[in-house]
C-alpha cells in the first residue's frame, strides 16, 4: 500500500495514558523482538523473530534508531513502528520514498488508537526527513490493519499472492 502524500495525514495522537519514545541502540534490541512476537503470535504464519535479527536490522546502514517509534504504558512497551528509508530504493522508485516497515501493538492494547498513532508518528518522521510517500506492506487478509491504513489515505498499489506448502 502507498500513502502519496505524506502532507495530507493528520497529526499523531496518543490515546490518554499512552506515551512515545524512540528505539535506543544496544538496549531495545530484546524490546522490539518481545513486542513483535507478542503481537503477532495470533497470524497464520507465525515466526518469531530473535534478537540477533533485530541487531542485524540495527546494523543495517539504513537503520535509523529515531525512526523507530515506541508506544509505551506505564513503563513498558505495548506497541511500535519501526520507519526505513532504502536510499538505494528511492532510484528505484523515482524519488524519495519510506517504508512504514513494521507496526504492531500487544493485544491487549488494541482498539484504543495507538496503532493509528503510532502509524502517524512514523508518516511523520519520514516526512520530517523528505519523504514525499510512504509505502508499507499488509498481509491481505488482516482486515483490521487494512483498515487503519485506508482511513490514513493509503492505498493499495500492487497484490502479491503467497502461498506455502507444509512438508
Amino acid at each position: 500500500m502507498q500513502l502519496p502524500d505524506v502532507t495530507a495525514a493528520p497529526a499523531p495522537r496518543s490515546p490518554v495514558g499512552y506515551q512515545r519514545r524512540s528505539f535506543v541502540p544496544s538496549q531495545d534490541e530484546p524490546t522490539s523482538a518481545q513486542i513483535e512476537n507478542a503481537s503477532f503470535q495470533d497470524e497464520w504464519e507465525f515466526m518469531p523473530i530473535s534478537v540477533g535479527e533485530i541487531e542485524g536490522f540495527v546494523r543495517s546502514p539504513s537503520f535509523r534508531a529515531d525512526g523507530v517509534i515506541y508506544a509505551l504504558h506505564q513503563g513498558q512497551v505495548v506497541g511500535e513502528c519501526w520507519t526505513w528509508i532504502d536510499r538505494d530504493s528511492m532510484e528505484q522508485t523515482g524519488g524519495p520514498r519510506g517504508d512504514a516497515w513494521c507496526l504492531c501493538v500487544h493485544p491487549e492494547h488494541r482498539g484504543r488508537g495507538l496503532g493509528r498513532a503510532l502509524l502517524l508518528s512514523g508518516v511523520h518522521w519520514l516526512r520530517r526527513q523528505g519523504m514525499t510517500c510512504v509505502g508499507l506492506c499488509v498481509d491481505g487478509a488482516n482486515e483490521r490493519a487494512k483498515h487503519l491504513y485506508e482511513s490514513v489515505g493509503f492505498r493499495a498499489q500492487q497484490t502479491d499472492i503467497w502461498y506455502r506448502e507444509e512438508l
